[in-house]
């Protein structure tokens, strides 16, 4: 931004010289010509600014001369012009002011007042005004006296005083400028400029004023419309000044603007630094001080564009230059383009040292919050957050501003407080939050989709996509909303709702990274995907799973068809090794599957592989009626839950199955299921489970789980050559502890350890304990595998006699192409 610089009249240096000039001439007149010459070249040299040789000419003219106080004269006015004020006042008390020339006085009044001797300044001024009241360089620095003084009304009867003329309105405006009164100085100096529009000093004052207010636009084209009224330094200042407001114009229009034209401003302003960046690209150490606020404002260009590497790189550029200092809104924006980038902790520390070199706006207080978060520094995060919505009024205005209204942040912060608690699994706490906004402000749809999230993240995902389409209703242009929506609706199979919004979202705004991740996760969806379970236990005693055992069981999925068929193949080993033999069960099968908005029908047909089994099939359905309710059946021809024990006495099964469960969020569960076995050797197997699920403690890192389960079972045969109670009853207890040992956006690892304590009652053998300790480890990569893997010990009675097996576990999802 340009200097105010004040109003200098033809009395200022030019005046002095010419005062000089003909004084030397008049001393050449009276006392001949020996000195004349030096005299010319020391006014000279002071006019071009060589201050020490015009200095020592004087002095050497004075002390040849010491009756002649014109050589004083000079000699003050160059002394103050060189800033050496104490000297100039010095030699200003060995004269008497009454009778000093007006250019001296107006120089020991500039001297005095670079010195902060403000009464001894007003003597010096008010004395020249006195007898020079037509000179308005002096008028103007004594009213700028009185006003430091505090007098200011009698400034302004200073300047208002004397006849119009075109000087005067000259210093009336620089007088307007130094009271930091920008528009009353634009006014006059435009007087001026309409009287006489070649005047430099009035243009020069008009892109003085408009910079100052902000007008950069008006003040360049200005300048540019008249060379040589500013420098070309102060020149390329203004146009870094313009091309910054530029951008922070495009910026906020762009917010602003839906459609896909909303970058183009934005790319027409980041062009006004093209040049700057080549030069400094080519030749960083030569960069003027106006193109490096160019490229500063850049970085922020760059970072809102998206084109967040570039912007990381020039920061680093900028950073790494000798003696630089990046301010902290460039630091703030390269922040954004690092969390963009997935690297929050860098953008952390960029935003914490942004905050504590003065930017504490919204934007880079709140980008701090969400890197923090991405960060999994959840401690600090809320506490960062918690902190500004306590600094946030309801209401914006009051006594100084008059204009009282909403303030949108309070609400902003509050509700990224809430979201804090969700993201820390307390989602009792986050819904409760949002209400109380939702109750605050009803149609505002910011809370709205934070509480959507948090029905989402409760595991009521049709709630929630409810809510992104009320949300949508009245704002069919918020990217987001269509983004999160598509997202919901993948939990509960809506998959042409999910690819509807997300192209809605992609067309409004495919920058922006929840859009992004909608369209990977629809693409994710529409992938191949094979789900494998398999399990390897060593048991003792007389275990129905025998001695050593081993199962696969593995289906591969095609991609969709149609949006809700996938058909797919299946295949099923096992292997059980008993004091009489070892048992196999080996299965493959064909079928396809349909899911559609929380209904699940799967079918099959199997056969035996290498003469294990006979010709079967498989159809089951579940149904999720609402976010609470779900139901399921199955029916199985040649069922693979037929213990192993009985395939090797060579019987085989079919089995149907019922079930029913209420979730009522995402901490409590209830499920009810029953089964009936018909086995080939007439053995009926009839059996109920049931569970209550209850989360006892949760955070961003740790999950306490205690599942309550009763089992029970009876058998029609009782004599069958396998494990076969007449009746069993087996109630249970089992806490698990998660631990989330490592987080990085969509990759984590796990660990889990499950303990579960029992007993199990069979007909005729009584009570006996029972216990399962296992241990897991869960690794999610990408949203396309996930590996599970654990190892375990289960203690049991069968027929009376405990029996233990240790067991590993692996699970795998993978999906690809």
């Amino acid at each position: 931004m340009l200097s105010v610089s004040a109003y200098r009249s033809p009395s200022g240096k030019a005046g002095l010289a010419r005062r000089c000039l003909c004084a030397a001439v008049a001393a050449a007149l009276c006392a001949g010509t020996a000195h004349a010459g030096d005299y010319e070249r020391a006014i000279e040299q002071a006019r071009r600014g060589e201050y020490k040789s015009a200095l020592e000419i004087l002095e050497r003219l004075h002390a040849a001369d010491p009756a002649d106080v014109r050589y004083t004269h000079d000699e003050i006015a160059v002394l103050s012009w060189a800033g050496e004020h104490e000297r100039a006042l010095a030699l200003m008390g060995q004269i008497p002011a009454s009778l000093a020339p007006y250019y001296v006085l107006e120089a020991a009044g500039t001297s005095a007042r670079r010195l902060g001797r403000l009464a001894q300044a007003e003597e010096f001024l008010r004395e020249a005004v006195r007898r020079f009241p037509d000179e308005m360089q002096g008028r103007l620095l004594l009213a700028e006296t009185l006003v430091d003084l505090g007098r200011g009304a009698e400034a302004d009867a200073l300047m208002q005083a004397g006849a119009p003329s075109i000087e005067r309105s000259l210093a009336q405006a620089s007088f307007a400028e130094y009271r930091s009164d920008f528009l009353g100085a634009l006014a006059r100096y435009g007087e001026v400029a309409n009287a006489r529009p070649d005047d430099q000093r009035a243009l020069a004052g008009e892109i003085r004023a408009a910079a100052h207010l902000g007008a950069v636009h008006v003040a360049s084209d200005i300048a540019r419309d008249h060379p040589g009224v500013i420098s070309k330094e102060e020149l390329d200042g203004l146009l870094a000044d313009r091309a910054g407001l530029d951008i922070r114009w495009a910026i906020a229009r762009e917010k602003l603007n839906p459609h896909a034209d909303r970058f183009d401003d934005l790319d027409a302003a980041i062009r006004e630094s093209d040049a700057a960046a080549v030069h400094f690209k080519s030749a960083p150490a030569d960069i003027s001080p106006a193109e490096r606020r160019l490229l500063f404002d850049r970085v922020v260009a760059l970072s809102a564009r998206y084109r967040m590497n570039e912007a990381v790189q020039l920061f680093h550029d900028l950073s790494a230059q000798p003696g630089a200092a990046v301010p902290g809104y460039v630091k703030a924006a390269a922040g954004h383009a690092y969390l963009y980038l997935r690297q929050p902790e860098e953008a952390a520390e960029l935003f914490r040292t942004a905050i504590a070199e003065g930017d504490t706006t919204f934007r880079t207080e709140m980008g701090l919050f969400y890197a923090l978060e991405d960060a999994d520094r959840d401690p600090e995060a809320i506490e960062h957050i918690d902190h500004l919505a306590a600094s946030e009024p309801k209401q914006l205005g009051g006594e100084q501003d008059p204009a009282v209204r909403e303030n949108s942040d309070y609400v902003s912060t509050r509700t990224a407080a809430a979201l804090a608690r969700s993201w820390d699994n307390r989602q009792d706490d986050a819904e409760q939050r949002l209400q109380v906004l939702t109750d605050e402000a009803p149609n505002n749809s910011e809370v709205r989709s934070a509480l959507a999230g948090v029905m989402r993240a409760r595991g009521w995902p049709r709630q929630a996509s409810g809510e992104y389409a009320e949300i949508l209703a009245n704002d069919p242009d918020d990217a987001g909303a269509h983004a999160e929506r598509s997202q919901v609706s993948l939990d509960f199979d809506d998959f042409r709702t999910a690819e509807a919004e997300m192209k809605a979202a992609l067309a409004q705004r495919p920058e922006d990274s929840e859009v992004q991740r909608a369209k990977r996760m629809w693409s994710i969806q529409n992938m191949m995907e094979l789900d494998t379970d398999a399990t390897m236990g060593r048991s003792s005693g007389n275990s129905p799973s025998g001695s050593r055992d081993y199962q696969i069981d593995s289906t591969l999925y095609a991609a969709p068809i149609d949006y809700n068929w996938r058909p797919f193949v299946h295949a099923f080993w096992a292997e059980g090794q008993f004091p009489s033999g070892t048992a196999r069960n080996e299965r493959a099968a064909g079928g396809l599957e349909y899911r559609d908005r929380g209904l699940v029908v799967s079918g099959e047909v199997s056969g035996g592989c290498c003469g294990t089994g006979k010709p079967g099939g498989a159809l089951s359905t579940q149904w999720w009626a609402n976010d609470y309710w779900h139901m399921d059946a199955s029916a199985e021809l040649q069922t693979n839950q037929l213990p192993l024990q009985a395939r090797l006495a060579g019987y085989d099964a079919d089995r149907i199955s019922a079930g029913t469960g209420y979730r009522f969020s995402e901490s409590r569960a209830v499920k009810l299921n029953a089964s009936v076995m018909h086995i080939s050797d007439g053995n009926i197997r009839d059996s109920v489970y049931a569970t209550w699920d209850e989360r006892l403690f949760a955070s961003a890192r740790l999950k306490l789980d205690f599942e309550a389960g009763v089992y029970a079972s009876t058998n029609s045969r009782h004599d069958a050559p396998y494990f076969n109670p007449r009746s069993d009853f087996s109630p249970s207890g089992t806490l698990s502890l998660e631990w989330l040992t490592w987080h990085r956006y969509d990759r984590s690892f796990t660990q889990k350890l499950s303990g579960s304590l029992g007993t199990y009652d069979e007909a005729g053998f009584g009570a006996i304990r029972t216990s399962e300790i296992l241990y897991e480890h869960i690794w999610d990569i990408d949203n396309v595998f996930t590996l599970r893997y654990g190892a375990g010990r289960v203690l049991h009675a069968y027929d009376g006699s405990q029996t233990g097996r240790n067991f590993l576990n692996l699970a795998l999802v993978a999906r690809f192409w």
